[in-house]
């Protein structure tokens, strides 16, 4: 089975187990809790519609972007996330015993550019 990490933007209304069920035209299982708090969450477009726990959502909730300075936040957090991450792999691998292809300064080279982008985020902010 294949592990994934998804994101993207959702429509998210509380509603209740049982409110969900009752939306869907569903009996609530016998093993279910009609209490537990949740979310509907809609796809942008309005073609897939679920439920999840509250604490799920919220966990796993990247952010509610509103504005555009909250918006260049989320990209500038990502972003820096990215290069740490890379200069980690950079740090913790041989540089003569790589076997890709395109060599190891690529590796290099992409860094470099991940953190002038970041200079521009941050002047941007």
């Amino acid at each position: 089975m294949k592990e994934l990490t998804l994101q993207r933007k959702v429509k998210a209304e509380p509603m209740t187990r049982l409110a969900y069920n009752n939306f869907r035209g569903w009996t609530l299982p016998s093993n279910e809790n009609g209490a537990d708090l949740g979310y509907k969450l809609t796809t942008l477009d309005g073609k897939h519609v679920s439920w999840s726990p509250k604490e799920v959502v919220d966990s796993e909730t990247v952010s509610e972007s509103t504005t555009y300075v909250d918006r260049l936040n989320i990209e500038r957090k990502e972003l820096s996330d990215k290069v740490i991450k890379l200069e980690n792999y950079i740090d913790s691998v041989n540089s003569e015993e790589t076997e890709e292809p395109v060599g190891f300064g690529i590796h290099i080279k992409q860094l470099l550019i991940m953190k002038q982008y970041l200079a521009i985020l941050d002047t941007r902010r």
